[in-house]
């Protein structure tokens, strides 16, 4: 009993550990068989994708911008492949890491195409393509038909949309 008395103040840090990562989501990740996939999400999910690339031939992924209103990249760094060093090595096979968040409700596509900057003109090696449909809240105050997202104007003047 004695035993049981001392364990009793931990209790309440454990319950607030696991409340945590019952809300913490996992992202959702996605990799190339994804492609043309429609992925249902949520406001707050984090969308993490990735695809094999190697930075040294030349081949970058290039991205359109989705709708910002929906989704907002976040974050993006080659990582090694599964079952590889830790470190990236020059040369070597990597994948690009994409990451977005789900930023409100509505329809985003996200397009990608794997492809050398400088050559114009040709196809593509590889693409890559969703759509996400989020519902939930926005993440942005609404105010007057905005989202008080600040942009530059064509005079250099700051706007908000």
């Amino acid at each position: 009993m004695r035993n049981l008395l001392t364990l009793l103040p931990a209790v309440p840090v454990l319950l607030l550990c696991a409340s945590c990562a019952m809300f913490s989501p996992e992202p959702i990740v996605l990799t190339e068989k994804d492609s043309g996939s429609v992925i249902e999400v949520k406001t707050g999910d984090t969308i993490a994708i990735r695809l094999e690339a190697n930075p040294t031939t030349g081949y970058l992924w290039m991205r359109s911008v989705p709708n910002d209103m929906v989704v907002r990249e976040v974050d993006n760094q080659y990582v090694p492949l599964k079952g590889r060093t830790a470190k990236p090595v020059a040369g070597a096979p990597a994948a690009k890491l994409f990451t977005y968040v789900v930023t409100g409700p509505g329809e985003a596509g996200i397009k990608m195409e794997y492809r050398r900057p400088w050559e114009s003109g040709k196809a593509p090696l590889k693409t890559f393509d969703i759509m996400l449909r989020a519902t939930g809240e926005s993440m942005f105050e609404q105010e007057n038909g905005r989202d008080g997202t600040r942009r530059v104007g064509s005079k250099g003047q700051v706007e908000y949309r």
